[in-house]
């Protein structure tokens, strides 16, 4: 799962993770993740680091495939993050952008 996540990252945003950033999530259980597949190919996903005692998540990275895009499948993808979110007990969010992020 790492390495599929990182050639995402390497290959869509301009300042992608190392391949150890990406396994040591998923060893240290960092993060909460939500993909979205189509078959057995992730065709976006996105990523939030939780700090529990705040009730605070932080969108790391969200992202659709190019030729996945323009069908609202960011906004599915959000939506189901957050309502997940929202169940384990999660009430506030944070995004920070990149200034050169198109």
């Amino acid at each position: 799962m790492a390495f599929a996540l990182y050639e995402l990252d390497l290959n869509f945003f301009p300042t992608p993770w190392s391949l150890d950033s990406w396994k040591d999530l998923f060893i240290n259980q960092q993060g909460f993740l939500v993909l979205l597949k189509r078959d057995d190919s992730i065709i976006g996903f996105c990523l939030f680091n939780l700090t529990a005692a705040d009730s605070f998540a932080h969108l790391l990275k969200i992202l659709i495939i190019p030729n996945e895009r323009t069908n609202g499948r960011a906004k599915v993808l959000l939506n189901e993050a957050l309502r997940k979110l929202d169940a384990d007990g999660f009430s506030r969010y944070f995004l920070e952008v990149e200034e050169y992020n198109l």
